[in-house]
């Protein structure tokens, strides 16, 4: 059996791809062990910064490692990263290496060619390009590219990567038993509670200040810009049309008995988790056409709707229109239009990667 290890950095223990990496340990047969170096949110105080994670189940025991230390220079983390990476690769067999972060690509590709060790480094981004989360180019030192959506699978190619590296690898979702009313008023937003920035929720809050229908959204999630958020929604005058669940919670799923339609109005993806698990569910969904992830899911009209991220009427007219019309499938049918991205079709497309 190959052992794959998958080096990351910064994982909060929360978010998508501490996911799907849980998904994997408990449901692939393969030896998959994982490396997460510097372990929670980056801060910058102090000489170094050391924080532990709320979450670190999604590590199975004695199947990974978390590192804690992080330096205020980034600089320093980096040459911390290269150094545990050499020691570990060094004195450990890997049967190939997995990297979700182009500079994790960067310094592992020098480091395997320095051990002279026959090993397969695949990268493995999980955003966007124009997320800013280091420099992409790094990509094309990977022996192959596993795009988890078509639009990271596009920016590849547009780097100047040759077809034959790239494969377009989705994450799994699990097909559940369960279904999610799509009944009521209520909307929902899962995740980080972010005004600006990526999960740009101030767009959200503009264009319920334009809706017509008499609808809530509530969010579930928690962040630095809650607070913030409630203020805003006082200052536009639409603090009845939200409510807040706050916390982080392993399945947010469980709080939700209906929902008209859960929103997405981010300005960057990669494959968002939130809309395949609320697909899984029947929950139809409304989210911007950022460049990568939402529109391998989403097709207009039958289980959500896209819009253009920005054009705030757009979203507002959306929001109406999936009030009062839904979309055209049934629960049942929004389930099956994901049938692709569930755990039995990702198994097949794994093993014909790793295997």
């Amino acid at each position: 059996m190959k052992k794959i290890l998958i080096v990351t950095s910064y994982m909060s223990g929360k978010g998508g791809i501490e996911k799907i990496i849980q998904r994997m340990n408990d449901t692939l047969a393969a030896k998959i062990y994982t490396l997460s170096l510097s372990d929670g949110v980056y801060d910058e105080s102090g000489f170094f910064y050391q924080k532990n994670i709320s979450n670190i189940n999604w590590i199975p025991k004695g199947k990974g490692k978390h590192i804690r230390l992080k330096f205020s220079n980034r600089t320093f983390n980096t040459i911390s990263h290269l150094i545990i990476s050499f020691l570990y690769l060094a004195f450990n067999k890997v049967d190939c290496v997995v990297a979700t972060g182009p500079m994790q690509v960067n310094y592992l590709s020098k480091i395997i060619k320095l051990l002279n060790k026959n090993i397969p480094l695949y990268g493995w981004p999980h955003f966007s390009k124009d997320s800013g989360f280091g420099d992409f180019e790094n990509f094309k030192l990977a022996d192959r590219v596993l795009c988890i959506s078509r639009g990271i699978m596009e920016e590849m190619r547009g780097l100047g990567i040759e077809d034959k590296k790239i494969i377009y690898f989705p994450n799994p979702f699990s097909a559940t038993k369960k279904n999610t009313p799509c009944t009521g008023n209520v909307f929902h937003y899962v995740g980080r509670i972010q005004f600006s920035g990526q999960k740009n929720i101030k767009e959200l809050l503009d264009a319920l200040t334009m809706v017509n229908s008499n609808i809530v959204v509530n969010f579930i999630g928690d962040g630095p810009d809650l607070d913030y958020i409630k203020r805003y929604a006082i200052e536009k005058n639409i603090i009845e049309k939200v409510s807040f669940e706050k916390g982080w919670f392993d399945n947010p799923w469980e709080l939700i008995n209906e929902s008209k339609g859960l929103i997405l109005t981010s300005r960057f993806e990669g494959l968002p988790t939130v809309i395949g698990e609320a697909m899984s569910l029947g929950i139809p969904v409304i989210s911007s056409d950022c460049r990568t992830g939402p529109a391998d899911f989403i097709k207009n009209g039958c289980n959500g709707y896209l819009y253009q991220e920005g054009n705030i009427k757009e979203l507002a007219r959306v929001i109406d229109d999936m009030y009062l019309n839904g979309v055209s499938l049934e629960t049942d049918g929004i389930k099956k239009s994901i049938s692709y991205f569930y755990m039995d079709e990702y198994v097949k497309r794994f093993n014909d990667v790793f295997e």
